[in-house]
This record gives C-alpha cells, sequence and structure tokens, in this order.
C-alpha cells in the first residue's frame, strides 16, 4: 500500500511543480514589455517603470503603449504593485507600429526612446521618439526625431 501511495506521489508532484512555475496569461497582442529604471515618490514610495507595446492589426500594424510606476514592496509580506499606468496618447496616435523601447539614465533622468514606423505609406517613415519619465504618473514627451524619411 505504501510504495502505491508513493507512486502516485512521484506521478502527482511534477505537474504540480509545473504548474506553479506557469507564465501567466497576457493578451496576444501584448509584443514588447520592459522594466527598467527607477523612480522615488515623494511619499518615499519608490519602484521600477515598465513599458508596456500592444500590436495590433492584419496589413498595417499599430501599436499602443503604456507606461506603468511599478511600486517595490515596502515590507515583507507586502508584493510590487502597480502604482500608475499611462498611456503615451502623442505616442500611439497617427496608426504607427511602435518597436525597440529602451530606457536610459541621461542627466540624472530616465529617458524612454521608441521607434515609431508609419506602416500607412511608401516608403515607410520612421521617426525616434524621447520621453522623460519621472514620478508616478509624470512624464513629458520631449518630441521626435525622423530616422528614415517616407510619407512622400
Amino acid at each position: 500500500m505504501r510504495q502505491w501511495i508513493a507512486s502516485i506521489a512521484l506521478l502527482v508532484a511534477p505537474a504540480a511543480l509545473a504548474q506553479s512555475h506557469a507564465v501567466p496569461s497576457l493578451a496576444p497582442t501584448i509584443e514588447t514589455v520592459v522594466t527598467e529604471g527607477y523612480w522615488t515618490a515623494p511619499d518615499n514610495v519608490e519602484g521600477q517603470f515598465r513599458v508596456v507595446i500592444a500590436t495590433g492589426g492584419f496589413e498595417h500594424l499599430i501599436s499602443n503603449i503604456w507606461v506603468q510606476w511599478i511600486a517595490s514592496p515596502q515590507h515583507s509580506n507586502d508584493s510590487a504593485r502597480i502604482l500608475k499606468s499611462t498611456h503615451l496618447d502623442e505616442v500611439s496616435a497617427n496608426y504607427v507600429r511602435l518597436s525597440d523601447p529602451t530606457l536610459a539614465l541621461e542627466d540624472g533622468s530616465w529617458i524612454l526612446t521608441v521607434m515609431a514606423t508609419q506602416t500607412h505609406c511608401d516608403p515607410m517613415e520612421v521617426k525616434r521618439w524621447r520621453i522623460v519619465l519621472g514620478p508616478p504618473g509624470q512624464f513629458t514627451v520631449v518630441g521626435s526625431d525622423v530616422v528614415e524619411r517616407g510619407c512622400e
């Protein structure tokens, strides 16, 4: 009887272990997620930035981009949480495909750089957007520069 119970335990244990390491379900449109950087709020809350790009479409791919401020746990029994999530309307406008988000520390500020390809013209135009990120919910879209001319 004990051998039988031990055999069942050996069969069930790997399945339970595999389930505990399963990837959480994500929307199929989520194409890129980047977590980087560091922010601090006046109330001593701190955490990291997360950039999420969702892309969909058929002949012309169109993206949306969000910046999230993930608060770090403040106590041993806490967990990280999304403190603020903001859609970057200006960057997502004009039906573009977004790619290659990077976060870099420049002169004490975290800068998000993302490429935007206008897929509705031939040749396609590519711009580089720069956004300065601050405490939760605060950002400044610095602007964009053309990397490859198109849409003429």
